[in-house]
């Protein structure tokens, strides 16, 4: 099934779509940039195309009719943006790619990378990008011994005895 981005889709900081079935709504985040880029765009197009409302389809991205965009259409248009950019040309997946790895790098933990990539199950979130999560485990068992040395953190674990 194609997934095409319509106006009503997004709601706040959220980008709700129903991919699988109309009942079935998966959410990801939208920063605070990126709904106003996509506010300013709307306003763009129908300022350009002297429309009080967006076309009857609803597409945010679309041909001057309001039409749908086929996919050589779509990737030109990124790989356009991205050169104004000045960014090398990636496609789609790969910048999901980069998304990914700029989540984890930021602190995302992995049910937050999941959802938002909207992967079904955490671990293929871990298959794909397990590498890029910390390897050094000294961190973690450092804090174990302090834990259950601690009068509180025994009795709250049931280790007191």
């Amino acid at each position: 099934m194609e997934e095409e981005l319509v106006y009503p889709d997004v709601q706040g900081t959220i980008l709700a779509t129903r991919l699988a079935a109309p009942s079935l709504v998966l959410e990801v985040a939208l920063s605070t940039v990126t709904i106003e880029a996509l506010e300013s765009f709307r306003q763009g197009e129908i300022e350009r195309r002297k429309l009080t409302e967006p076309p009857r389809t609803g597409l945010i991205w679309c041909r001057p009719d309001g039409g749908h965009l086929n996919y050589r259409t779509e990737a030109n248009i990124l790989g356009c943006l991205l050169k104004a950019a000045g960014i090398e040309s990636r496609t789609p997946h790969e910048l999901r790619h980069t998304a990914a790895t700029l989540m984890f790098s930021d602190g995302a933990s992995v049910i937050q990378v999941q959802h938002q990539l909207r992967h079904s199950r955490p671990s293929i979130t871990l298959d794909h990008y397990g590498h890029l999560l910390p390897k050094d485990l000294r961190p973690v068992f450092s804090v174990v011994p302090n834990a259950v040395l601690t009068p509180e953190a025994a009795r709250l674990t049931g280790t007191d005895g």
